[in-house]
């Protein structure tokens, strides 16, 4: 017997072979940073680990990739995940928009496992706002949350997917998701019943660079901003034609090769999204998750103050602090302004009592 007979075949799952980051932790500090390149997560094989380095670089900031699949809730889920106010280390529910579903007791007796959002007790249909007035005291902070599954093809001849996780959601989801729906709508129309296998060969350009905003109260910050765009230029579109012919696919004997090329140049490009609509205004920070730093790896670059408190409250002898004081020193206007000195003081006057 060559398979285990059932009434339903078993799906065909393509294995992932690790995760690709925009972020990591500063090797003075270990505070979460954030980066304007891809890098891959250090839990990955090495072997792919090098792969990855080889077809890259060290710091690749646009790599080209592949969906498996045109299906979005296995390549491009996209979530409302809900943490845990107090410790911000538990992941409590999930929410798909219309539903959520809570992970284990939660110590308030109004909330069942599952339940139905409900838009109406948000003005703005925002599923956020809906989901914090329907649970006001469930202590969870609702996040978006956006994985990406996709093929590396220039990684060396290894059949299987890349992960990457994204929480900025006026920034980069919002986008990725629009690239991604005109991209398999157009597949769609010029393949019909052809186009799921067919939208496999299709590329896209994923790319990420560091963008800087001024708050309200001068405070600057830093994030990272992903773009993904469907690849229709002349060049790539005959690279995905050999892909085609490659595989043995017959959709390639009936694609209209200089059709598609003469539409590449005359359609407009798909749009990236607008840096502004990531709000300026001075809002209030949100709760760094030790699992978000992990996996979403989307996190503003610390302070200057909150670096020098981290360097304070790290030192374990009286050379190391007399360090972290010269630092201070050199800072005092720049914590001056900020307001941030006293603070600072304070902290370095208790650490010093605990090392003498």
């Amino acid at each position: 017997m060559a398979r285990l007979k059932t009434p339903t075949a078993p799906s065909i799952e393509i294995p992932s072979l690790g995760k690709v980051k925009i972020g990591d932790r500063s090797p003075k500090t270990g505070a979460p940073r954030s980066l304007d390149y891809f890098r891959v997560d250090r839990d990955t094989s090495p072997k792919y680990h090098q792969a990855f380095q080889e077809a890259y670089g060290e710091q690749p900031t646009i790599l080209k990739i592949y969906f498996p699949s045109m299906d979005a809730e296995k390549v491009m889920n996209h979530r409302i995940e809900g943490w845990d106010k107090k410790s911000g280390r538990r992941r409590l529910a999930s929410c798909d928009g219309e539903r959520v579903e809570f992970y284990g007791p939660l110590g308030v007796k109004d909330i069942k496992q599952t339940a139905t959002v409900d838009y109406s007790m948000s003005e703005s249909n925002d599923p956020i706002e809906a989901l914090n007035a329907q649970f006001p005291d469930a202590g969870i902070t609702w996040k978006h949350v956006l994985t990406m599954r996709f093929m590396l093809p220039q990684v060396g001849a290894i059949m299987g997917t890349w992960e990457l996780n994204t929480g900025a959601i006026d920034a980069s989801i919002y986008g990725i998701i629009s690239s991604f729906d005109q991209a398999v709508a157009m597949c769609r129309t010029q393949f019909g019943e052809d186009a799921p296998a067919f939208f496999p060969k299709m590329s896209f350009d994923l790319m990420v660079h560091k963008h800087s905003a001024v708050t309200g109260s001068g405070t600057s910050r830093s994030f990272p901003v992903l773009t993904m765009v469907f690849n229709m230029s002349t060049k790539r579109l005959a690279e995905t034609r050999q892909l085609a012919l490659q595989s043995g696919s017959q959709i390639a004997q009936h694609w209209d090769f200089a059709a598609a090329v003469e539409s590449a140049q005359a359609a407009p490009a798909i749009a990236a999204p607008k840096e502004e609509a990531q709000p300026q205004a001075e809002t209030e920070p949100e709760p760094v998750f030790e699992d978000e730093i992990t996996d979403y790896e989307e996190v503003t670059e610390p302070s200057l103050a909150d670096t020098l408190i981290a360097k304070v409250e790290a030192c374990t002898t009286t050379e190391e602090l007399n360090e972290a004081l010269s630092q201070i020193k050199a800072n005092t206007k720049a914590l001056e302004a900020a307001g941030e000195i006293e603070k600072l003081r304070s902290i370095y006057a208790a650490k010093k009592k605990t090392i003498s």
